[in-house]
């Protein structure tokens, strides 16, 4: 089996996935080969082409199509009747309809796995601001005044970016969101010039813990006040709630892959794959549950988690997949007892 990572490696979240799958292949008994990408959609796509076009002896595989090149990429994949199953939703609404349902207009699909991306970006939002209103003891009239960093214009993006605004009412206020392309540079350009614009900012939304840091790191000497969260449960940002620089991460996600190797293993010993899957919950992590998380930031935690449990194949009982990462943190915390 293999899966086609969309960057290179080096990118934290990424390469957290990666650590997870790893796990994930050695206590289900799968021969997983990892393959880095570079981060560039058109490269990524070409490099799937001369993959397909040259390999011989692969089951499956896992990949995440990037937008705008997803049509293509299934094309690709069904051209050479290999069977894969999808991470992520980063295509646009138009791609999403011509490729319909795992199974449908693409055979070789087998099934995806992906993260509700508005419920992520509420979630977030809600918890920041949860987090505001109780820090506001010295002055409970300060109104929680959002600005929100974003990543690109990807469908994970834009649901994200949704679900801050869904969170947002009266009186609180969302003063402006702006996309940083996922670059650190850039967010923190521009949560200088935000923060100049407005300055009652009290809270940074951000779409990923990287941009969530880069900010902490632009304004940590200016502003002590602010109150900043991501998305993605990376080391340093579960570190940074721990050390209170960072008030949320939201996540959960960095277990998609893994995921997507359960159904491939459900699949492989002929259990049915219901074609119509469910996106997954994020989870959140703050300074009230900080310390039953922490575990997460060994390396070599998941090890400890059965991924059994979660195959439909060894729990006959479960009609539907239960991918819910409180229960990973639950197995990872007992084993500690």
């Amino acid at each position: 089996m293999v899966y086609i990572t969309p960057i290179k490696a080096g990118s934290s979240f990424w390469d957290q996935i990666s650590l997870v799958a790893t796990a994930a292949a050695e206590d289900l008994g799968i021969n997983l080969t990892i393959i880095n990408g570079t981060g560039d959609r058109y490269n990524n796509f070409t490099m799937i082409q001369k993959f397909t076009a040259s390999v011989t002896g692969v089951d499956y595989i896992i990949v995440m199509p990037h937008r705008g090149k997803v049509i293509q990429t299934f094309a690709t994949l069904e051209a050479a009747k290999i069977p894969f199953v999808t991470i992520e939703r980063s295509a646009d609404s138009h791609e999403l309809a011509q490729i319909s349902r795992p199974g449908k207009t693409f055979k070789y699909w087998l099934n995806e796995v992906y993260f509700d991306d508005i419920q992520g970006g509420r979630l977030l939002a809600q918890a920041l601001i949860t987090a505001k209103l109780a820090h506001n003891n010295s002055n409970p009239n300060t109104i929680p005044s959002i600005i929100g960093l974003n990543g690109n214009y990807s469908y994970v993006s834009k649901n994200r970016a949704q679900g801050l605004k869904q969170a947002v009412m009266p009186p609180t206020t969302l003063l402006q969101v702006v996309n940083t392309l996922w670059d650190d540079d850039t967010a923190k350009e521009q949560v200088n010039g935000l923060i100049s614009r407005y300055p009652r900012t009290n809270i940074i939304w951000a779409a990923s813990d990287g941009l969530a840091l880069a900010a902490y790191d632009e304004i940590k000497a200016k502003n002590s006040q602010l109150i900043i969260g991501g998305i993605g449960w990376i080391p340093e940002a579960i570190n940074a709630v721990a050390k209170g620089e960072l008030q949320v991460t939201v996540g959960g996600h960095f277990m998609q892959v893994a995921w997507a190797l359960v159904k491939i293993f459900d699949h492989h010993n002929g259990v049915h794959l219901h074609n119509d899957p469910v996106a997954i919950n994020y989870a959140v992590i703050t300074e009230k549950n900080i310390d039953e998380h922490l575990l997460l930031l060994q390396p070599d935690i998941f090890q400890r988690v059965d991924f059994k449990k979660f195959s439909r194949f060894y729990q006959p009982e479960l009609t539907r997949y239960d991918f819910d990462i409180t229960k990973v943190v639950e197995q990872i915390n007992h084993h500690k007892e």
